[in-house]
């Protein structure tokens, strides 16, 4: 008998602490399953709306644990839970470990009518010897799903597949200002002192028999016409 319910209590571990593919119920072993799933729910959320919803979750669950992300292209959350020896909750003689993992999946399907249908949706695993780990894993992926749900976004689609990170949006670099044409200078009108020391050179060009006096009758017209 004790046998048994050792091995009911370590089939039900395993289950909990395999991996929840698509935000439905029931766990899956891997996130490629995923992909050869038939149908699952598309979320019309953006990459970061679905991590905020995944960080609020998970902090709900595990308010004392701090959030990492993983290395990239990864996007997801993830939680290391450490009790070291002593603490008289689950590591009485060896240290226990857990860790909760969610990744973000862009994904795309196929919508009752027809129409292709692109968004996120999220695969949950957990992993160690954290005693209360499976439970909490479990808590998380019930609390995320809500919240996505919540957002009244999620579409059921068939032919779910897993897409490639969309790449980060590439700037281009501003256009270069166009060089500003030079103005071209107009020659400004003389002031009245200018146009009389101009002429006084001028006549004395004429008194010393270097200009004519047609072209001093011409350049004093100008002068004054510009005053």
């Amino acid at each position: 008998m004790r046998y048994r319910w050792l091995i009911k209590i370590t089939a039900i571990c395993s289950c909990l602490a395999g991996v929840t593919a698509m935000g439905c119920s029931g766990y899956t072993p891997t996130t490629k399953l995923v992909e050869e799933s038939s149908s699952g729910i598309v979320y019309q959320v953006s990459e970061q709306e679905a991590l905020d919803l995944v960080y609020g979750a998970m902090h709900e669950v595990l308010p004392e644990q701090k959030i990492y992300q993983p290395a990239k292209p990864r996007v997801g959350l993830f939680v290391h839970e450490q009790l070291r020896p002593g603490d008289v909750r689950y590591a009485r003689f060896k240290e226990t470990t857990y860790i909760y993992e969610v990744d973000i999946l862009r994904v795309e399907g196929t919508d009752s009518r027809g129409n292709t249908i692109s968004g996120y949706t999220y695969a949950i695993k957990g992993n160690g010897d954290l005693k209360a780990g499976p439970g909490n894993l479990a808590k998380i992926d019930q609390k995320i799903k809500s919240t996505f749900d919540q957002t009244d976004r999620g579409i059921m689609a068939t032919a779910v597949s897993v897409q490639e990170a969309a790449p980060p949006a590439i700037s281009s670099p501003p256009p270069a200002p166009a060089p500003k044409a030079s103005a071209v200078e107009q020659p400004k009108a003389p002031s009245e002192n200018d146009a009389f020391e101009k002429l006084e050179k001028l006549k004395k060009l004429l008194d010393q028999g270097i200009i004519t006096q047609e072209e001093f009758d011409a350049k004093k017209r100008e002068l004054l016409d510009r005053i």
